[in-house]
Order: C-alpha cells, then sequence, then structure tokens
C-alpha cells in the first residue's frame, strides 16, 4: 500500500468506525466524519481498492476486505490505548483526549502503544 500516512491511518479508522455500526459505508458518510470533499474520498477509496483495502459496489458502497479491516483494528488498537493513557494517567477529560490522541496515534509504532498500555494497567491497578 505504500507509506502509511495519518490520512490514510484517519480514513481507516471511519471506516471501520462506519463498519462496526452496521451502516452501509458510502462515501457521503466519510466525508462527514473526517470534514472532508466526496472527491477527496474517492480518490482515497480508489488507492485503498487498489491496494486491496476495501471492495467498492458498482453504486459506491464500500466494504473493508480482510486485510483492511485488520489493518484498521491495528490503528484503533493504538489510539484507544493513548486515549486511555491520557484519560486514566493524567486524568485529561474525554474531549481532549480524543483530540490529542488521534494527533499521538499516528507517531507511535505498535511496540511503543503496547508499553503505554502495559504502564497505564500497571498504574490503574495501583489505584
Amino acid at each position: 500500500m505504500g507509506k502509511m500516512t495519518p490520512s490514510k491511518e484517519d480514513y481507516l479508522r471511519v471506516l471501520l468506525k462506519e463498519h462496526n455500526s452496521d451502516k452501509v459505508i458510502c462515501s457521503k458518510n466519510i466525508a462527514a466524519d473526517l470534514n472532508v470533499s466526496k472527491a477527496s474520498v474517492s480518490r482515497m477509496m480508489s488507492t485503498f481498492k487498489q491496494c486491496g483495502l476495501i471492495d467498492m459496489e458498482k453504486y459506491g458502497f464500500i466494504k473493508l476486505t480482510k486485510k483492511g479491516r485488520d489493518g484498521a483494528i491495528k490503528i484503533e488498537k493504538r489510539f484507544n490505548i493513548i486515549k486511555s493513557f491520557l484519560k486514566t494517567v493524567l486524568a485529561m477529560n474525554d474531549v481532549d483526549a480524543t483530540k490529542e490522541a488521534c494527533k499521538m496515534e499516528h507517531a507511535i509504532s505498535s511496540e511503543t502503544a503496547e508499553k503505554i498500555n502495559c504502564l497505564t494497567e500497571r498504574l490503574s491497578n495501583q489505584v
């Protein structure tokens, strides 16, 4: 798929959210969630389709492939670990923790996220 960029990761997280909500995934919803144009969504979906991350039906409905879903789950997990750390350890409110986690998730590896997760769990058990 080439280099995974913050933008691609954001798109995958939104696709996973839409997939998990049992709604039909369509460009209009993705554009609204990410505050981007439908043309931007179309370009990214074309890239994702070429990389085997999604399947698209004739009328634009989108479905994550196993490869796309697995990648999105990893990204979502990293986001949730960081958000939990910010809320639990740093006592940030949900809105601020969500904003910060969205920025930070792109900058750390899965290995670092796992270490943060272990630290968060250890500190949570001490309370």
